[in-house]
């Protein structure tokens, strides 16, 4: 049978709790982010004469889940715990791609699958990196993606490939900024061949 707690246990009992109460308050806990990828508004160019439709990013592996991916020096890959993407990057990214590229050639020039019409001009991208990386220089952001450019009949019109790498910054929303800028550049580089190849797509 457990004897009773003197005065003296009693007090020793309350001042412990009262000690790690006190340490659970000192450290709150950190509550979850979510984050959503941005692109810039690219200058506005005149309306093509044609469709343009952009299929859904094809995404694989652990990039298609919706926590932010580190890899370690070692080359070890995680997800990152308590910051995350506000919904799948597959869909995230498909959405700034598509309204990108309306703002450049128009709303009525630029569809989804969802709008069920045939286009002259398909755009399949695919994502095939999207991470952080820890070195002992420096944690940068990388990515990684392509994409198919097809014109009437499947006739291949381009297929642009863009890889970057830049400085990731110290927190989840540097990470987020420079992996904005990267996909800024790899849009950049889709809107500089449509700009070429759009003149030229029979009609």
């Amino acid at each position: 049978m457990t004897p009773p707690l003197t005065d003296r246990g009693r007090r020793g009992a309350l001042l412990g709790l009262a000690g790690l109460l006190a340490a659970c308050a000192a450290k709150p806990i950190d509550p979850e982010r979510f984050f959503r990828p941005e692109l810039p508004t690219p200058a506005e160019r005149p309306k093509p004469p044609l469709r343009l439709l952009v299929e859904p990013f094809r995404v694989l592996g652990i990039y298609a889940d919706r926590a932010l991916v580190v890899r370690d020096a070692g080359g070890a890959y995680r997800q990152s715990h308590g910051r995350s993407w506000i919904g799948p990057p597959s869909l995230l990214l498909g959405e700034a791609l598509v309204d990108y590229l309306r703002a450049a050639y128009g709303r009525d020039a630029v569809f989804t699958p969802q709008a069920r019409l045939d286009a002259e001009v398909t755009i399949r991208p695919q994502l095939s990196r999207f991470e952080r990386v820890q070195t002992a220089a420096g944690d940068r952001a990388e990515l990684a993606l392509e994409f198919v450019v097809s014109g009437p009949g499947g006739a291949l019109l381009g297929h642009p490939v863009f890889a970057g790498a830049m400085p990731a910054g110290a927190t989840a929303a540097d990470y987020v900024a420079a992996q904005s800028a990267l996909l800024g550049q790899a849009a950049a580089q889709l809107l500089a061949l449509l700009d070429d190849v759009l003149p030229k797509v029979p009609r």
